[in-house]
């Protein structure tokens, strides 16, 4: 893979790599290295599905977009193909990586992190003729209406056991009580945590997009950390206090972000399972938590 890493930096940057180190334990779907050339240094992140060029096409969209309404981004510098391999060149931030930072750093990120998401949930559409999305739905509407359809006997849930017929009937009373309310959709990150961000000296610079999506706002983005990470009370209360949230206000929409949590890990097993994805079990056991979540 280091030959394609040299062959991408020179054919797009017209560079010659002086050095270059594979980053680790950051992520699963890409492979990221660490770019130094005589002109600079640089992040390359190549995937190793060819069918993934349109996510990079639509991660510059979202940084360029969030980069004017100020949210700290790396610089785009190119999206390609290099073979059958997907890639993106970034510059390179320095800093430390959010999950090495200190417990009084990491509460400044989770406030920054709301400030930001305040921001972008305000972007209530993807405009970037590159993207090819594979998204199942045009709207939330769509998704409810397509995940109560198939609550039915003849559902894979069942057939592998990740619910009980019960079970499945809850679930189908909860989300066809969704369908008289409204809610505001707009730009959700979807991997908003430490992990994500580079730190340098107060600053807090926003990375990976590729898990982006218009969805509900901001109940998913709150649903989506609330799984995702093992948040500290502290660490929660500071990313409410960054998007304006006051507890009282989130007491307010507690319930509701728990229910469109379950049809956010809904919908992403349906979109799993008609892949066949060999993970299944992953997508299967987030659906478990948000249910069991929303039965506490």
């Amino acid at each position: 893979m280091k030959k394609i890493v040299n062959e991408i930096i020179k054919s797009e940057l017209n560079e010659e790599v002086e050095a270059v180190s594979q980053i680790v334990d950051l992520g699963s779907v890409n492979n990221v290295y660490d770019v130094k050339c005589k002109g600079g240094a640089y992040i390359l992140r190549i995937n190793k599905d060819e069918n993934k060029e349109f996510e990079f096409w639509k991660e510059k969209w979202c940084i360029e977009k969030v980069t004017i309404l100020g949210v700290p981004s790396p610089k785009i510098l190119k999206v390609g193909m290099k073979g059958k391999f997907p890639f993106m060149i970034l510059s390179k931030i320095e800093g430390t990586n959010g999950s090495k930072c200190s417990t009084e750093q990491n509460l400044l990120i989770w406030e920054r992190l709301g400030q930001f998401a305040r921001k972008f949930h305000s972007i209530n559409k993807i405009e970037e003729l590159h993207i090819t999305t594979d998204e199942f739905h045009t709207n939330w509407k769509s998704k409810l209406e397509y995940n109560i359809g198939e609550l039915s006997e003849k559902d894979s849930l069942l057939k592998r056991n990740a619910f009980n017929i019960s079970e499945q009937e809850k679930v189908k009373s909860i989300l066809i009580k969704l369908k008289d309310k409204e809610f505001n959709e707009g730009l959700v990150h979807g991997d908003l945590c430490p992990r994500n961000v580079i730190y340098n000296n107060q600053l807090v610079y926003l990375l990976d997009w590729g898990t982006s999506g218009i969805n509900i706002v901001p109940h998913t983005e709150i649903g989506i950390i609330l799984i995702e990470n093992k948040l500290e009370e502290k660490e929660f209360d500071s990313f409410l206090k960054g998007m304006g949230i006051q507890p009282v206000e989130y007491q307010k929409i507690e319930e509701e972000t728990i229910q469109l949590n379950l049809l956010h890990r809904l919908d992403k097993y349906r979109w799993a399972d008609g892949r066949e994805f060999v993970e299944i079990d992953e997508y299967i056991s987030k659906l478990r938590i948000a249910y069991e979540k929303l039965m506490n």
